[in-house]
């Protein structure tokens, strides 16, 4: 159980820059840019005590499978890897008419991919 007067002064987890010039100057360094975790931990921990890790992970995994089929289907594509190997994402093909046509790709040709994508409301990294 988290105790509230923690809470009340959150640290860096190291002393580096920063260190003692306020809280934003303390959290600024890349690896604790995003606090929200740490403000966070109390519900996490709660959530944990409710629900079973075995409940979450089944319910996770029933997701992605659902959600590379529908893909799959849907681009009439398929999953990179097998299912088996893949704990919580996948990598699902692109369908045809998003492949480079001579094999060869850029940078930029990838952004636009991915830019069109995200206008679908599809969050992917294209590479």
């Amino acid at each position: 159980r988290v105790v509230h007067d923690v809470w009340a002064e959150p640290r860096a987890p190291l002393i580096s820059h920063g260190h003692q010039q306020g809280f934003a100057s303390e959290f600024i360094w890349d690896g604790a840019r995003d606090y929200a975790g740490l403000l966070g931990t109390e519900l996490c921990l709660d959530f944990w005590a409710a629900v079973p890790l075995h409940a979450a992970n089944g319910y996770s995994r029933a997701l992605l499978a659902w959600a590379v089929e529908f893909l799959s289907r849907r681009w009439a594509s398929g999953p990179l890897l097998r299912l088996a190997v893949c704990a919580t994402m996948a990598l699902v093909r692109l369908p045809a008419a998003l492949q480079p046509e001579d094999g060869a790709d850029t940078a930029d040709a990838a952004r636009e991919r991915q830019d069109a994508l995200y206008n679908l409301r599809v969050e992917c990294p294209v590479k």
